[in-house]
């Protein structure tokens, strides 16, 4: 592996280790070199991790048991990942693909799109700079965060036995007289919402310019050829099963989509149920109405029949207050002139009555009746008359108290 590889490979790496964070527990898709270390290490934070070689064509082989390459995505993978990694963006010739790689990502999904610095030791012809990058990028996504990738060269100096067994980091780049390394790669965040992760990390690699161990797709050692398409029979099988659990995976969230929506039909109908329930209650009540008019307007009549018959009653009863009364005062203007000129009645020496009689009381008559009871008698058919009257106006205000309540 030449040099220039091995610092692409130590640089991946190193972009791998500082995207932990995002990978963690998340559906990963890397696109690139299927043997790259950074693939396998984001495997290990990552749930699932997949990886798709631009212009290749997947064996199904299970690297590591963690690592699986695949075909390039379809439209039927939209959605798939929550994170994808594309180390350099132009050199897998996807500058132009940019909305279809967005379309991979799943809701709140994070794309990682990185290229080499065209200037730098790892540029190539289609290299983007700084601001292209960025300006392909920000049409596609709400929020794009600007990352620079540098080489860290420096020496460790360590305290074999620090004082309270504890380390600390002093961080000293006085040396660069503030000129700092130059970016060799720019690495962009992007997504929905702004993606922040690390300002400023160091991430240490070993000196040597070998590449990091990488797991190999071929056996460790030597085997014949009959094992070897064994091995990759049983690789096929093992990818097709995996395929088979998605797709279950798949039906049995249809599945549970369609129980809820029918939860929600169910709730729907029972409210409606109950709805046509208090129609019905109403319908009711309002056919039972008319009866309860009907009884109402039969008492309505009965009862105002008692009352005109009552107010006849008073009327009368009134009429006869009247007639007594007048009677009365007839009674005492005539005992008043019989007072005066003489009484008729036998021991008081009168002799004939006056003309007219005694308001008709025949005073003609030889009966032997005193004044004051011919008055108290008077005066009690009066008061008769009178208590007559009182009820009868009370049992019409009772009368006209029912009749308001009917109405």
């Amino acid at each position: 592996m030449t040099t220039n590889a091995s610092e692409r490979d130590f640089a991946e790496l190193a972009l791998a280790v500082y995207l932990e964070e995002l990978a963690s527990g998340r559906r990963v898709l890397y696109v690139g070199d299927p043997d790259s270390p950074a693939a396998e290490r984001l495997s290990k934070a990552a749930s699932h991790l997949e990886v798709v070689t631009p212009g290749g064509s997947a064996r199904g082989t299970r690297r590591g048991g963690r690592v699986r390459t695949r075909p390039w995505p379809s439209r039927e993978d939209e959605g798939r990942w929550d994170l994808v990694v594309v180390p350099d963006l132009p050199g897998a010739g996807l500058a132009r693909d940019v909305e279809t790689i967005a379309g991979w990502l799943a809701e709140d999904g994070v794309l990682v799109a990185g290229t080499p610095d065209p200037e730098g030791p790892a540029g190539h012809e289609d290299a983007l700079g700084y601001e292209e990058l960025f300006d392909l990028l920000e049409d596609s996504f709400d929020a794009v965060r600007m990352i620079g990738q540098a080489p860290f060269h420096g020496f460790s100096v360590v305290d074999f036995d620090p004082p309270g067994g504890e380390l600390e980091v002093t961080f000293d780049g006085s040396l660069l007289e503030g000129a700092g390394e130059r970016a060799q790669r720019y690495v962009a965040l992007c997504g929905d919402r702004d993606v922040v992760v690390d300002a400023y990390a160091v991430i240490q690699t070993p000196a040597s310019e070998t590449a990091p161990p990488a797991v190999s797709s071929e056996p460790a050692e030597e085997s014949s050829p009959e094992l070897q398409e064994a091995l990759d029979a049983a690789n096929l099988h093992a990818e097709e099963l995996e395929r088979e659990l998605e797709e279950a995976q798949k039906s049995i969230e249809a599945a549970r989509a369609d129980v809820e929506r029918a939860r929600k039909r169910e709730a729907e109908t029972r409210g409606r149920v109950d709805e046509l329930r208090a129609e019905a209650e109403s319908l009711s009540k309002q056919l039972a109405r008319p009866a309860a008019e009907d009884s109402g307007d039969d008492e309505y009549v009965r009862l105002e029949t008692a009352l005109h018959e009552r107010g006849q009653e008073l009327t009368q009863a009134r009429a006869e207050i009247e007639r007594r009364g007048v009677l009365v005062r007839d009674l005492v203007e005539e005992m008043r002139t019989l007072r005066k000129h003489g009484s008729v009645y036998p021991g008081a020496g009168g002799s004939e009555p006056p003309p007219g009689g005694l308001g008709g009381f025949g005073v003609r008559t030889t009966m032997e009746i005193h004044p004051d009871a011919m008055h108290a008698a008077l005066h009690g058919q009066v008061a008769d008359a009178v208590e007559r009257a009182v009820a009868a106006e009370a049992e019409r205000t009772a009368l006209q108290f029912r009749l308001d309540e009917v109405r």
